[in-house]
Protein backbone atom coordinates (compact mmCIF):
# COMPACT_ATOMS: atom_id res chain seq x y z
CA UNK A 1 0.00 0.00 0.00
CA UNK A 2 3.05 2.24 0.66
CA UNK A 3 4.95 1.98 -2.36
CA UNK A 4 1.45 2.10 -4.41
CA UNK A 5 0.37 5.54 -2.67
CA UNK A 6 4.32 7.28 -3.28
CA UNK A 7 4.62 6.07 -6.98
CA UNK A 8 0.65 7.19 -7.68
CA UNK A 9 2.13 10.92 -6.02
CA UNK A 10 5.28 10.95 -7.57
CA UNK A 11 3.70 9.91 -10.55
CA UNK A 12 0.97 12.28 -10.62
CA UNK A 13 3.34 15.27 -10.16
CA UNK A 14 5.83 14.36 -12.60
CA UNK A 15 3.13 14.06 -15.21
CA UNK A 16 1.83 17.18 -14.42
CA UNK A 17 5.33 18.97 -14.77
CA UNK A 18 5.74 16.82 -18.11
CA UNK A 19 2.02 18.39 -19.71
CA UNK A 20 2.78 21.76 -18.26
CA UNK A 21 6.48 22.51 -18.85
CA UNK A 22 7.65 19.87 -21.45
CA UNK A 23 10.20 18.98 -18.51
CA UNK A 24 10.88 15.18 -17.95
CA UNK A 25 11.23 14.52 -14.24
CA UNK A 26 13.15 10.91 -13.45
CA UNK A 27 11.51 9.06 -10.81
CA UNK A 28 14.42 7.81 -8.68
CA UNK A 29 13.53 5.54 -5.77
CA UNK A 30 16.85 5.52 -4.27
CA UNK A 31 16.04 7.87 -1.26
CA UNK A 32 18.29 10.39 -3.60
CA UNK A 33 16.36 12.47 -5.59
CA UNK A 34 15.40 16.33 -4.88
CA UNK A 35 12.10 15.61 -4.48
CA UNK A 36 10.60 13.20 -1.93
CA UNK A 37 7.17 12.04 -1.10
CA UNK A 38 6.92 9.61 1.95
CA UNK A 39 4.30 8.65 4.70
CA UNK A 40 4.43 9.88 8.14
CA UNK A 41 1.33 9.10 10.14
CA UNK A 42 2.79 9.47 13.51
CA UNK A 43 3.65 12.74 12.50
CA UNK A 44 0.70 14.65 10.42
CA UNK A 45 -2.33 14.11 12.72
CA UNK A 46 -5.35 14.73 10.18
CA UNK A 47 -5.88 11.73 8.14
CA UNK A 48 -5.68 13.57 4.40
CA UNK A 49 -2.70 16.44 5.90
CA UNK A 50 0.05 16.43 4.05
CA UNK A 51 3.16 18.60 5.15
CA UNK A 52 6.07 20.56 2.12
CA UNK A 53 9.12 21.23 4.00
CA UNK A 54 11.92 23.05 1.11
CA UNK A 55 15.18 23.09 2.17
CA UNK A 56 18.33 24.33 0.34
CA UNK A 57 18.33 22.05 -2.56
CA UNK A 58 15.48 19.89 -1.81
CA UNK A 59 11.87 19.43 -1.45
CA UNK A 60 9.97 16.91 1.05
CA UNK A 61 6.27 16.07 0.59
CA UNK A 62 5.41 13.97 3.63
CA UNK A 63 1.56 13.16 4.51
CA UNK A 64 -0.55 10.58 7.06
CA UNK A 65 -2.61 8.34 4.02
CA UNK A 66 -2.39 8.28 0.03
CA UNK A 67 -4.86 10.91 0.12
CA UNK A 68 -2.64 13.33 1.72
CA UNK A 69 0.04 11.97 -0.70
CA UNK A 70 -2.43 13.48 -3.45
CA UNK A 71 -3.40 16.24 -2.20
CA UNK A 72 -0.07 17.22 -1.47
CA UNK A 73 1.26 16.81 -5.20
CA UNK A 74 -1.51 18.83 -6.18
CA UNK A 75 -0.49 21.57 -3.87
CA UNK A 76 2.97 21.26 -4.88
CA UNK A 77 2.09 21.48 -8.34
CA UNK A 78 0.40 24.86 -7.05
CA UNK A 79 2.99 26.43 -5.37
CA UNK A 80 5.15 25.31 -8.33
CA UNK A 81 3.22 27.39 -10.50
CA UNK A 82 2.27 24.72 -13.06
CA UNK A 83 -1.37 25.63 -13.13
CA UNK A 84 -0.50 28.80 -14.88
CA UNK A 85 -2.16 30.77 -11.85
CA UNK A 86 0.18 30.41 -8.62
Amino acid sequence: MEGEALAAASQFFTSEVQRLTGIHIEQDCSGDSAIRFGLAPQEIRHRDGFTIQSRQNSLNLRANSAAGLMYGAQALADLLGLDGEA
